[in-house]
């Protein structure tokens, strides 16, 4: 229905690559999906998703690692090699992960990423309970 959606065709992609041992039609299905794209970094950064949502998380890692070596000063692969890290429960790799995706992005002006990193900083350090939830504290009641 959608021959040349990337998203579609990045999934096939990465369906073949844990299915299939034919490479050609592999690798077939990911230049087309790349071509869709139009840029390598955002096809390099909707593949590591992929193989993060199917739980492949060597793979994934593989793929910010191959993009942060190409280009490292993608805050986006940071962004998402935290989410690796921590699907992986690494605690540690993926709050310095985030912190350098906040800190690349902040450079880029670019808002979206930094936001997202600090959230997700804050998100960990809560869930390792580096501080505490934010409670309410209960109104003192009016004595007659």
């Amino acid at each position: 229905m959608s021959p040349n959606d990337a998203d579609l065709l990045i999934l096939k992609g990465c369906l073949l690559t844990l299915l299939s041992n034919n490479d050609q039609e592999t690798k077939a299905v990911f230049s087309q999906a790349e071509a869709a794209l139009g840029s390598h970094e955002t096809y390099m950064l909707a593949r590591a998703q992929a193989f993060l949502i199917l739980g492949k998380l060597d793979l994934a890692n593989k793929d910010l690692q191959d993009l942060i070596r190409e280009n490292p000063k993608s805050a986006r692969a940071y962004l998402i090699l935290g989410q690796v890290y921590e699907s992986q429960q690494n605690s540690t790799a993926a709050y310095a992960t985030y912190e350098k995706a906040s800190n690349l992005a902040t450079e880029a002006n670019d808002s979206v990423v930094a936001a997202q990193s600090r959230i997700k900083m804050g998100m960990l350090m809560q869930s390792m309970g580096l501080f505490p939830v934010f409670q309410v504290s209960p109104t003192p009641t009016s004595r007659p």
